[in-house]
C-alpha cells in the first residue's frame, strides 16, 4: 500500500563572478547572503511502495532572482503547475538596506509598494506608501529608541496624521536573544523571538527563532516562514498593565 509523503526541496545556485561591477552581498531582513543569482524552491510527491521511495515529478513554487549588483530581489511564487500567485520586487540601496517592496497579483498587476528611508544608523525612519500611478497615498514616520551600546530597545510607528499604528518593545530576555513585543492600539499583541548564531558563517546572522501571534481564546497561534510551518507549544502567556 502506498503512502503519500510532500518534500520540500531548495536549489540555490551562486554567481561566483560579476566582473568588475560593485554589487551587494549583504541585504537586510534578506535570508540569503553572498552573491547569490538563483534560489529555486520545489516540491514533490513521493509514495512508498514496500521498502522503496518512488519519486514523482517536481513542481516549482518558488523562484527568487537577483541582479547582477545583488540590489534588486524578485520573487515569483506560483502554483506547481506553472500558475503565478504573485510576484515580489525588492530593491537596496548599496548599503544593504531596503529601497522598496512592490507587489503584484497573480495578473502582474501591482497590488501595493511601499518606499524606505533610513537613519544614519541604518534603522527605517520612513515608510512611504504609493498608489499603482505612483502618488503617495500615506507615511508612516518610524521613531527608534536606542540603548547606550547603540541597539535598537523600542520602535514606534506612527501615522502621517499623528496617531500611534504600533509599538515595539524588546525585552531580551537572555544572552544573544530578542524577544521583541508588538503591540497595537486595538490591544493585540505579537511576540517575535531572534537569536544569534555566531558560530555560524560570516560574523553571524539572527534568524526568527520563533513568533507568536496570540488568537482571541488566548491561545498561541502556529505562524510560517518560507513554507515552514512553526508549531507553538508549552508556551506561557503573560500580560502585563502597560
Amino acid at each position: 500500500m502506498s503512502r503519500p509523503i510532500v518534500l520540500l526541496v531548495v536549489l540555490a545556485a551562486a554567481q561566483l563572478c560579476f566582473g568588475q561591477e560593485a554589487r551587494t552581498t549583504i541585504r537586510v531582513g534578506d535570508a540569503f547572503r553572498g552573491p547569490i543569482k538563483l534560489v529555486r524552491t520545489e516540491v514533490v510527491r513521493v509514495r512508498m511502495e514496500g521498502d522503496k521511495e518512488i519519486e514523482g515529478l517536481r513542481g516549482v513554487i518558488q523562484v527568487v532572482t537577483y541582479s547582477p549588483d545583488g540590489r534588486t530581489k524578485e520573487t515569483i511564487q506560483q502554483d506547481p503547475n506553472g500558475t503565478l500567485r504573485r510576484k515580489i520586487v525588492e530593491t537596496y540601496f548599496p548599503s544593504g538596506t531596503q529601497e522598496s517592496l512592490t507587489i503584484y497579483d497573480g495578473s502582474r498587476n501591482q497590488i501595493s509598494k511601499v518606499t524606505y528611508e533610513h537613519d544614519k544608523q541604518g534603522a527605517v525612519a520612513l515608510e512611504t506608501r504609493h498608489n499603482t500611478d505612483g502618488s503617495v497615498q500615506g507615511q508612516t514616520f518610524v521613531q527608534t529608541e536606542r540603548a547606550t551600546d547603540g541597539s535598537m530597545v523600542a520602535v514606534n510607528k506612527v501615522s502621517n496624521a499623528g496617531y500611534t499604528i504600533e509599538t515595539s518593545i524588546n525585552s531580551r530576555p537572555a544572552p544573544k536573544v530578542s524577544k521583541w513585543s508588538t503591540t497595537k492600539p486595538d490591544g493585540s499583541r505579537q511576540d517575535n523571538i531572534f537569536s544569534v548564531d555566531a558560530a555560524g558563517a560570516g560574523k553571524g546572522e539572527i534568524r526568527p527563532a520563533a513568533t507568536i501571534k496570540w488568537m482571541e481564546s488566548g491561545a498561541p497561534a502556529p505562524m510560517g516562514y518560507d513554507n515552514q510551518i512553526v508549531w507553538i507549544e508549552n508556551v506561557t502567556k503573560t500580560t502585563t498593565g502597560n
